[in-house]
């Protein structure tokens, strides 16, 4: 079609202004002033401005790797709850996006050549490198190709080359954190355009023998190299030996506590029970230790009620009762109590419940699978190591 002439402008983070404008003769795109980009092209829409932001905050230098990739309104998918897998959240959060479960993701089949996200992040500051989305890549021969893309705060459109032919792609929501002290932040999904593609199918997600994660930080995947993709959760998702979905109800900064500070976990219980789970992985303690929210005792008699609240559901999960991993510093917090009291609190709850699998949490990883800094969190050789155990346990514990 022939376009009329207009501008359109994006402020990218902190550094770039662009200017797109469209004639009937072609587009120009103008970063922070100077033109770094012209094409001749009269069927390219206006709309195709927040695009080449994307890719522009990809290449920052502009020339060698800039990708021109155009697509018009009518070709974006928006996203909505219902379109994610692993996903029990539907909250439209001050209408700029609707909240996800942590690494909830959207499929697709496609055989694109690119793919546009938009995204919306809400962390109060850039926390590198948990400002990140995902985006997998899987061939037709099985080939699995990863890509992480930075976000940055507020709403942005990114893009990412893919490599074409017949693909699934899923585009993966990034970690989340109680990072500010009063509400979860993310970065969040919004709508996706592929480029370059005869077919695109979003996949109606699908729910199949569902384990749920119920944890902290160390489930986010707080000290991976890039923690949307290496998460020990995720790391369980995708390599195909757990036959079933893997949902993470996790954020950084977040305990038991955080759920069920009266020790009444009736809430709790009412969030994991939505995604009708066949299971149920529960890797808490860390946190109320380290955070010094309460008591190991307060902690036991809070983790009880969680226990038979799940055992109470009308289809009751298979329960796996893990105690904390290891840690550089175990001794006494605030409250007077050691991790290993936590880790106590944990083995007397399962002592009088025979239907609670006990996991040794102390047996999955060394101190030197953990961050030199914290030596707290697992690395992304520790991940790849807790994934494992949790795969073994899968199969060998009660189902």
């Amino acid at each position: 079609m022939l376009v009329q002439s207009s501008t359109a402008t994006l402020t990218v983070g902190n550094s770039y202004t662009l200017a797109l404008t469209t004639t009937s003769v072609g587009i120009t795109l103008n970063v922070n002033g100077v033109i770094v980009c012209s094409h001749t092209d009269t069927t390219i829409s206006p709309t195709m401005a927040n695009c080449l932001a994307g890719v522009y905050a990809n290449h920052p230098t502009g020339g060698t790797g800039f990708k021109l990739l155009a697509f018009s309104a009518s070709d974006e998918i928006a996203l909505t709850h219902s379109d994610l897998f692993d996903n029990n959240y539907s909250n439209s959060v001050g209408g700029n996006y609707t909240r996800s479960s942590e690494f909830a993701f959207a499929r697709f089949t496609t055989d694109a050549t690119g793919v546009t996200i938009n995204t919306y992040m809400d962390w109060p500051a850039v926390v590198t490198p948990y400002n990140q989305i995902g985006v997998r890549s899987i061939d037709s021969s099985g080939v699995v190709t990863e890509y992480t893309i930075d976000t940055n705060i507020g709403a942005q459109t990114l893009a990412q080359d893919l490599a074409g032919g017949s693909q699934t792609v899923e585009i993966v929501s990034g970690p989340q954190s109680n990072y500010s002290g009063s509400s979860i932040s993310g970065s969040w999904l919004k709508a996706v355009a592929f480029t370059g593609a005869t077919t695109t199918t979003l996949v109606t997600p699908t729910s199949t023998n569902r384990l749920v994660i119920y944890g902290d930080s160390i489930a986010s995947g707080d000290a991976c190299n890039a923690p949307v993709l290496e998460n020990w959760p995720c790391l369980l998702r995708n390599n195909g030996v757990y036959a079933g979905n893997v949902a993470v109800e996790a954020y950084g900064a977040w305990a038991l506590f955080s759920d069920a500070p009266s020790g009444n976990a009736s809430t709790l219980v009412s969030q994991i029970s939505g995604y009708s789970p066949s299971r149920v992985w529960i890797a808490v303690g860390a946190m109320d230790y380290i955070l010094n929210f309460w008591s190991a005792a307060s902690f036991g008699s809070a983790y009880q009620d969680l226990l038979d609240r799940l055992h109470g559901l009308a289809s009751p999960p298979v329960i796996y009762c893990q105690t904390p991993l290891v840690e550089g510093n175990e001794s006494a917090n605030g409250h007077g109590s050691t991790l290993g009291d936590y880790r106590a609190a944990i083995v007397t709850a399962c002592s009088t419940r025979s239907w609670a699998n006990l996991v040794n949490g102390t047996q999955i990883l060394n101190l030197a699978d953990l961050d030199a800094t914290h030596v707290v969190y697992p690395t992304t050789f520790g991940t790849d190591k807790y994934h494992s155990f949790v795969e073994g346990a899968m199969l060998f514990l009660p189902p």
